[in-house]
């Protein structure tokens, strides 16, 4: 096959879609043997996203940012590990945060592909007797 490119890429100054340029997760977790052999875990992480489209559009409506969502959990575990509790809680700082957003103005449009197949219908100019 001749004339597909050995490779392609996202040109400098291009920016991806639906990829925030900073991401950025901390987690921590401690935990906690008790006198009886059972013991507590707490755990907590933070999630931070930069701005980013969720089209492939620069139409500011459609973008999200996750500004600092903490989520956090306490479990307890009973002596001998027979059983674990748990309790959690997700969003614990109460960030909105857009996750899905969809422009139908090019709900029909097409975006080209590198390997798009080429497809040819002929038809005759006049129908066959028969």
């Amino acid at each position: 096959m001749t004339g597909i490119p050995v490779q392609t890429g996202i040109p400098n100054g291009i920016n991806t879609g639906q990829t925030p340029k900073h991401s950025l997760n901390l987690t921590g977790v401690y935990e906690l043997e008790l006198a009886n052999g059972g013991g507590v875990t707490l755990s907590a992480d933070w999630q931070y996203k930069s701005r980013y489209q969720l089209e492939l559009n620069d139409d500011p409506a459609f973008s999200s940012e996750t500004p600092g969502v903490l989520n956090g959990s306490i479990s307890y575990r009973t002596p001998g590990d027979k059983w674990q509790f748990t309790v959690w809680g997700k969003n614990l700082t109460n960030k909105d945060v857009v996750i899905f957003g969809n422009d139908f103005r090019f709900f029909s449009y097409s975006f080209g592909e590198a390997f798009n197949p080429e497809v040819r219908i002929s038809i005759p100019a006049q129908p066959p007797h028969g």
